[in-house]
């Protein structure tokens, strides 16, 4: 089975379109808010539509739990714009049924665990050198948050390694665009650019985990 290019260019399309409209009306005080926040999450469900038909082409256990993280991060973008640390939590459990989907169709190794250590040490450091600001801007409990969220997308990017490239490649950008986001809230940074980036880089993450799903071997969890 050929994979599917003009069904990916159909919800690729609005993904983009979307993106667009949220940047360009997200930022205006007048806009409505709530419209705004639809084109934001429309666009990650265009992305999780499209997992949904190549799951349906050959289901399996791991293809369904990347679809259903990919729902949970729908739920997350809308939450994430009126409670931030929330939204966290909801993306924080589509990580983890993305690691249940990687687990479920390839036993991590070596290197998996080689890369979680290695991440797990510079997010405790990265936290020692950050950690009286961030402390102070958010206070004592959800710094602790931020840092199990940071351990947790290292045991993603851990588990991804014996996993298909598209995987891996949208585990990494969707890694990028949350380090990004991060350094905005730190520094303040709300230019037109950077949201291009970040929201580019998390679009394009979502759209390549989805595309993993065809790559998922059938014979995998069934």
């Amino acid at each position: 089975m050929s994979f599917p290019y003009a069904i990916l260019a159909i919800f690729a399309a609005p993904v983009i379109l979307f993106c667009v409209l949220y940047v360009e009306t997200g930022r205006k005080e007048n806009f409505p808010k709530g419209l705004a926040v639809t084109f934001k999450t429309a666009a990650t469900l265009c992305c999780a539509c499209f997992a949904l038909y190549l799951t349906l082409l050959s289901p399996t256990l791991p293809k369904y739990l990347i679809y259903t993280g990919l729902l949970v991060d729908v739920a997350a973008d809308f939450l994430l714009c009126y409670d931030f640390f929330k939204g966290m939590i909801l993306f924080a459990a589509g990580h983890i049924l993305y690691c249940a989907a990687c687990v479920l169709t390839a036993v991590p190794g070596v290197l998996c665990l080689c890369v979680c250590c290695v991440l797990f040490g510079a997010c405790f450091f990265v936290y020692y050198r950050v950690y009286d600001r961030v402390r102070g801007y958010f206070g004592t409990a959800r710094s602790v948050g931020f840092l199990l969220y940071a351990l947790l997308e290292s045991v993603l990017a851990g588990f991804v390694c014996s996993q298909n490239v598209f995987m891996i490649a949208g585990v990494i950008l969707f890694i990028l665009s949350d380090a990004l986001l991060a350094l905005g809230h730190a520094k303040d940074i709300k230019t037109r650019s950077h949201h291009y980036l970040t929201l580019g880089l998390y679009y394009t993450a979502q759209m390549l985990i989805a595309v993993s799903v065809f790559f998922i071997p059938v014979s995998v969890m069934l």
